[in-house]
């Protein structure tokens, strides 16, 4: 019996690439077009969110910013952050933690160095020594999030305007701004109802495992968003 050969193909090595930089690889240093740099900052917000109670009240502004800025487009929004200057150097979780707050503020997110600033920000992250997590661990939730923001790239999905019920949208729109990623299972069945039969977004909605956040590339798709 020949066994199939194994599946190399970009769509494959996307679905089950375990390394932050090889997604930094795939979008380049080319994230100024405000469909990547949206997402790119949702994808910091996200994994700065979940180690919230670590950072600073004083620099929680910052990352909060950076949210609005994601859709507002506005750089006003980043000016008016309540955070005007880097933390004093010091040590510990809490300061490098406020470090990565405030970058999140910096317009561009690109820089001539080896790597974008933002794909930084995510593998320091990972290394950062947060209680009740370790770096493997902390990679893997990483890229789950990345995955939920961008999907995979080599798997467009041609999304149906008529999917777009008005309460397939009414839930997204509660989703997106309450951050109720539970009701996830319920925009699956709106979007059934609406005659969506694609096997990705749907197990996407339904799989318990799978991680949401805003950003989630099904939730962008219903609502429009880039």
């Amino acid at each position: 019996m020949v066994e199939d050969a194994p599946d190399d193909s970009p769509a494959a090595a996307w679905d089950w690439c375990q390394q932050l930089s090889e997604y930094g690889l795939h979008l380049g240093w080319d994230v100024a077009a405000p469909e990547w740099d949206r997402r790119i900052r949702l994808l910091l917000v996200a994994a700065l969110r979940a180690v919230w109670t670590h950072i600073p009240p004083d620099y929680r502004p910052a990352v909060e910013a950076a949210e609005r800025y994601a859709d507002a487009r506005h750089e006003s929004v980043l000016l008016r952050a309540g955070v005007d200057e880097p933390p004093d150097l010091g040590e510990g979780l809490a300061h490098v933690l406020s470090w990565r707050a405030y970058e999140t503020l910096d317009p561009d997110l690109v820089d001539d160095r080896k790597w974008p600033l933002w794909v930084r920000i995510l593998t320091s992250l990972a290394c950062d020594p947060v209680p009740g997590r370790d770096q493997l661990s902390a990679t893997e939730f990483h890229l789950a999030l990345f995955r939920d923001i961008f999907g995979n790239p080599y798997k467009p999905v041609a999304f149906d305007a008529a999917w777009r019920s008005d309460t397939a949208v009414s839930l997204a729109k509660h989703i997106y701004e309450a951050r109720d990623f539970g009701a996830m299972p319920i925009l699956a069945d709106a979007l059934q109802d609406a005659g969506c039969e694609h096997d990705g977004i749907l197990t996407h909605c339904r799989d318990p495992q799978q991680v949401h956040v805003r950003g989630c590339w099904v939730v962008d798709l219903v609502l429009g968003k880039g």
